[in-house]
């Protein structure tokens, strides 16, 4: 018979040993494995949710449209994944009921149902209405809402002098200037002429300089004029300056927005008024007033690229005209008639936004940049956004304004 010897000690230790080896080396596979499978039907339900979310956009129009664009905040909107599921365009990847509806994201545990899924156009210019239409949204994930939340606005009073704004993020920026008034003649006589507004979408780089001059109303300015191009006055205050955003460089070469400054008021009861009747107002293409500013030519020979002409001191008048106000070509004064007669207010500066079409002077000096979507308002417009752009005015009263918004940066 023969003896039945077990294991040994030491063939046990090595059984242990390529146990230990084998475990070591299958299960963290099979554990990637579980992962690998688990992102990867995470990745197929984010592309499900991407494609829904632009069907969605799509099928809703006025999520990414507005009847008046040109003055909204934003280029994009957002939606949740749990506002996806409850408007039923997720079935495919949910089931209804409770906890079922929850999609989890693997790498953290959570569920993603309130994360937000950006949606915007794909253009290089934002805005456009017929990239929207050809299909061209592009849904992307994250969890910050930039659109609805952390708009980058940046804005700027009257300081009399030069500021600057350094350029954050790559993207699209729309600059908005507001000219100023034009001066007022005092003892209750009416005001001078309302300032204009001007606004285009300009792409910027991280770290370029824009310099910013907000225009002075007459009244800020006294008979100096307004700050930034007001004519000076004599007996009344001067002409509103034209306020603009400068980009390259920081001389009136470098103007790429400009909104128009009112002229000034002149003396007697006639003279004045927000209604630009005998004072110039503000801009668009052209001041109003006796004489004005254009896009290519100042309102008077004493009148010229980026100022108003001074009150004029006649002998027999004693300057009782109202001053031209600033902007792209400013206005001319007031012309006082025959005998002294009309009393009429000064001339407004015109507005001007760089789209790399206009005619513009030689010395020039705007190479890199041009503006988008330009728009120029008279300030007898009532169109004219107020500051906040929840309502409109007509034209600017005082001092002027510019405010800068990124509203569709490149790394959206």
């Amino acid at each position: 018979m023969k003896n039945k010897k077990g294991f040994t000690l030491l063939e046990i230790i090595a059984v242990i040993v390529i146990l230990a080896t084998i475990s070591l080396i299958a299960v963290p596979a099979v554990l990637k494995m579980i992962r690998n499978n688990k992102e990867t039907a995470y990745e197929a339900k984010l592309k499900v949710i991407l494609r829904q979310a632009k069907q969605y956009a799509r099928d809703n129009e006025n999520f990414l449209n507005n009847s008046n664009y040109k003055y909204i905040n934003k280029v994009c909107n957002s939606i949740t994944v749990k506002q996806l599921q409850d408007a039923g365009y997720l079935k495919e990847i949910t089931n209804t009921g409770a906890s079922s509806t929850h999609i989890i994201d693997p790498t953290t545990g959570e569920n993603i149902d309130d994360k937000n899924i950006i949606l915007y156009i794909n253009s290089k210019a934002p805005y456009s209405e017929v990239e929207k239409y050809n299909g061209g949204i592009v849904a992307i994930y994250q969890t910050s809402n930039w659109c609805n939340n952390s708009q980058e606005i940046t804005e700027f009073d009257y300081t009399g002098s030069e500021q600057i704004f350094t350029v954050s993020r790559d993207g699209y920026y729309k600059i908005q200037t507001w000219g100023a008034q034009g001066g007022s003649c005092g003892n209750g006589y009416k005001y001078g002429g309302v300032g204009g507004f001007a606004e285009g979408v300009v792409h910027l780089t991280t770290d370029d300089e824009v310099y910013v001059y907000v225009g002075g109303s007459g009244d800020s300015g006294g008979l100096a004029g307004g700050f930034n191009g007001g004519g000076a006055g004599i007996n009344y205050n001067g002409g509103g300056g034209g306020t603009d955003v400068r980009v390259e460089g920081n001389t009136l070469y470098h103007r790429i927005v400009v909104a128009g400054g009112g002229g000034s008021c002149g003396r007697g009861g006639d003279a004045g008024g927000y209604d630009g009747t005998f004072v110039g107002v503000g801009g668009g293409l052209s001041g109003s007033g006796p004489s004005t500013g254009t896009q290519t030519a100042a309102g008077s020979a004493n009148a010229g690229f980026g100022y108003g002409e001074n009150a004029r001191n006649t002998a027999n008048c004693g300057g009782i005209d109202g001053s031209g106000g600033g902007g792209w070509y400013g206005g001319s004064a007031g012309d006082h008639g025959m005998f002294c007669m009309q009393d009429s207010g000064g001339s407004g500066g015109s507005g001007f936004v760089y789209d790399g079409t206009n005619t513009v002077p030689s010395e020039y000096a705007v190479v890199n940049h041009k503006a988008l979507y330009p728009l120029l308002l008279s300030g007898a417009s009532t169109q004219i956004p107020i500051y906040d752009e929840t309502s409109t005015m007509k034209g600017n009263k005082g001092d002027g304004h510019v405010k800068i918004t990124l509203v569709s940066p490149d790394d959206l």
